[in-house]
């Protein structure tokens, strides 16, 4: 494993644009400076990086009108190369200047002029609703038309259209203010559309959100210990024959939230507990690459002693999950003790979207992934290279991205539309 400090911070629920431009493979990463939330200066530090994916080699791209609003939430909705110029679309979230809001912003990214602009195609703020409040962390873009959109402490489901704005329900859970949690473990049967959902709430069992119904249903004995339910922690596997959604907790000081495994009926089918590692173990980071020659499954994590605000170490490891879900073989990479020098966080955690991937070379065996934490005290983005040359992989997860083929996971095409 290595990994080098990138000098700028990408917030590891950032999404990864993957390019390929001048026969050259790129990660682009919309960033922004935590540090800079403090003061003044928070719209001239916001940019994009251009990461090399091989040797990773970073050129920052500055807005050349300087982005308005603190979007410290945002969400990739689509995007699309068009020749030189990367067009994406980002659901951002505006939790600091009054009135709060949430909006989508058009973003165009000139890889030849490295330059960037922005546009807003549309905005809803606290005036028109008194429940937005700008802190929609936990939603989640169905699909280039379906915004599922909830905010911190609020019960409520927005039916979104992306195409102009418009709120077509609001569907309130029943959660009081232990709001819902959203995520991309979605699954398209002919009578609706199923969803993975949490609820903020300490010990709560996880549930499944049928859409269109607007049904919940609890899933019985799948709450993450002590832990609140997180849906959208780390990617799914799926393969032409399988499909298994992990999920956890990763809220709570000193619980033991281990993973839990659901198939595509959103069954219960298995629990990795996670102890043997730290007796309070966190996941800070959880991605699957596919299956070895031993039928386990292997997965890139990262794992904390405690929740972040009480951790004292956290490590990267890869972790082979057996049959029965229990850990056949845990391969530590790096672990970190000094955490002003630390990687704290990889794909996938709280906070997410979809777009949220490593990029894997399936020929050379590598796994190139955008980590954070903390470089010399100040919040810092990584990347990382993982070879696991001498692990052998019988299956891929096709929801990630590769060099070899680089695309957009096939199993979100799925054109959602809100009735």
């Amino acid at each position: 494993m290595s990994y080098q400090a990138l000098n700028y911070y990408g917030g590891i629920t950032n999404p990864i644009i993957p390019v390929r431009y001048n026969k050259v493979d790129y990660a682009l990463i919309y960033a922004f400076d935590v540090e800079a939330e403090a003061d003044s200066t928070y719209k001239e530090r916001r940019n994009f990086l251009l990461i090399n994916v091989v040797t990773g080699e970073v050129t920052p791209i500055s807005f050349s009108t300087p982005l308005e609003g603190r979007h410290i939430y945002h969400k990739l909705v689509d995007f699309n190369l068009r020749g030189s110029k990367v067009v994406a679309r980002f659901l951002g979230g505006d939790k600091y200047n009054t009135p709060y809001n949430i909006r989508l912003l058009e973003i165009e990214v000139d890889l030849s002029a490295l330059s960037a602009s922005w546009s807003e195609l549309w905005k809803i703020d606290a005036n028109a609703d008194a429940d937005i409040n700008g802190k929609c962390v936990e939603s989640i873009a169905l699909s280039n038309r379906f915004l599922l959109v909830t905010e911190s402490d609020k019960p409520y489901l927005w039916f979104i259209d992306a195409k102009d704005g418009s709120v077509i329900d609001k569907f309130d859970t029943g959660f009081s203010s232990y709001n819902p949690r959203c995520s991309d473990k979605l699954v398209a049967k002919p009578d609706d559309v199923y969803m993975l959902l949490g609820r903020h709430y300490s010990g709560d069992d996880f549930r499944v959100l049928k859409v269109y119904s607007k049904s919940i249903t609890s899933i019985s004995n799948s709450a993450p210990d002590g832990d609140s339910p997180n849906p959208i922690v780390g990617n799914y596997f799926v393969t032409e024959k399988e499909m298994l959604f992990p999920a956890t907790g990763m809220t709570v000081v000193d619980s033991s939230p281990p993973v839990r495994w659901f198939d595509w009926d959103f069954n219960l089918v298995g629990t990795t507990d996670l102890t043997s590692i730290y007796a309070n173990a966190h996941v800070e980071g959880l991605c699957v690459i596919g299956k070895d020659d031993a039928d386990n499954l292997v997965v890139l994590a990262q794992i904390a002693d405690n929740h972040t605000s009480n951790m004292t170490k956290t490590s990267t490891r890869i972790l082979k999950i057996a049959p029965d879900f229990t850990i056949a073989e845990d391969i530590l990479l790096k672990e970190f003790t000094d955490l002003d020098n630390a990687i704290w966080w990889l794909p996938r955690i709280h906070g997410s979207c979809r777009y949220v991937l490593p990029i894997i070379d399936k020929d050379k065996k590598k796994i190139y992934v955008h980590g954070a934490g903390k470089d010399g005290g100040l919040y810092s983005s990584y990347w990382i290279t993982v070879d696991i040359s001498d692990i052998t992989i019988k299956e891929w997860n096709i929801y990630n991205y590769y060099l070899q083929a680089i695309k957009k996971p096939t199993q979100l095409t799925l054109e959602v539309i809100p009735l």
